[in-house]
């Protein structure tokens, strides 16, 4: 500790106590020390400062202005420190502090959901920020570091720093408007006979490859700048169709019919991506949860061939 240092910690915690009892001697009585020890410090403290904080008087001492002045915004900064210490040991037990996380759909149905609100149970002084988007743009966050962990889709392989840990598999749903829905069950073929309605961050081009892969037609992509709920829109306009997973699927859209896709292999595996190095606590017990939950709940998703 420094001299400066160590000659503050005593002088800040017996300065109530002087200018309560207006006295050295019964400061130092309540405090359980001598007299002469708290007088020395103070008189340290002054020298440090450069200014007497104290009158002293026969009958005892009273505060300057510079004293009173000083003290305010010492003791101000010691209850700060105090409570960054605090608020530090709390984050790093997660406790508290923040954990950005990214979704290729949304964290507000299916599993995503029930994750998300258990964690909030559990920790709720730790504040959760969310970001929606394509998987290449959450790639791009994580590895710039700008959330802390991605929920995507696994097209391809990935950079050698991430990890990826595979969550759960959901079967794709067929969106198509009211008008032009049928309940016969749907093959790859209607991707040739409709256009497909995308978002421009959706990975079409990725879902394009592995119907190369399972002998799926070319699609014919119409793709637009907008939100998931305007896409819907457009379906149920009859403008194309499109596919969401069963977590969105089960929310339902007026207009909009949604189908299981007959083909067992258009499943989609959903896993976590996150740096290496990426040493946030509250990560660490998301994860922690996560797996619990998925090990209650969920099969362990299955491994899809299609996509190696």
């Amino acid at each position: 500790m420094r001299e400066e240092d160590y000659c503050l910690s005593l002088p800040l915690k017996a300065a109530p106590a002087v200018v309560e009892t207006a006295s050295f001697g019964q400061a130092a009585r309540r405090m359980k020390v001598q007299q002469s020890t708290v007088s020395r410090r103070i008189q340290n403290l002054e020298d440090l400062v450069g200014v007497s904080l104290f009158e002293r008087y026969s009958h005892g001492v009273r505060l300057t202005t510079a004293g009173r002045a000083f003290l305010e915004q010492a003791c101000r900064a010691r209850d700060m420190l105090t409570e960054a210490v605090a608020e530090g040991r709390r984050a790093g037990t997660a406790t508290s502090g923040l954990l950005r996380l990214g979704f290729v759909w949304s964290f507000a149905a299916g599993s995503a959901q029930q994750i998300i609100d258990e964690f909030r149970g559990n920790h709720p002084t730790v504040r959760l920020q969310f970001t929606e988007f394509g998987a290449a743009e959450l790639l791009k966050l994580t590895l710039a570091r700008e959330i802390d962990c991605a929920w995507i889709v696994r097209w391809h392989e990935l950079d050698a720093v991430l990890e990826v840990e595979s969550l759960w598999s959901e079967a794709l749903h067929l969106a198509t408007s009211d008008r032009k829905a049928s309940n016969e069950p749907h093959d790859w073929s209607i991707l040739a006979r409709e256009p497909y309605l995308c978002r421009s961050t959706d990975e079409w081009r990725h879902f394009q490859r592995h119907l190369d892969l399972v002998g799926g037609p070319q699609m014919d992509i119409s793709d637009h700048d907008c939100s998931r709920e305007t896409l819907l829109t457009l379906v149920a306009a009859g403008d194309g169709v499109t596919l969401l997973p069963e977590s969105i699927a089960e929310l339902g859209y007026s207009g909009v019919q949604f189908s299981p896709m007959a083909d067992p292999r258009s499943r989609l595996e959903v896993c976590a991506v996150w740096r290496r190095e990426t040493d946030n606590p509250a990560l660490r017990r998301f994860m922690a949860l996560t797996r619990d939950w998925l090990k209650k709940n969920r099969s362990p998703p299955p491994v899809p061939s299609s996509l190696a």
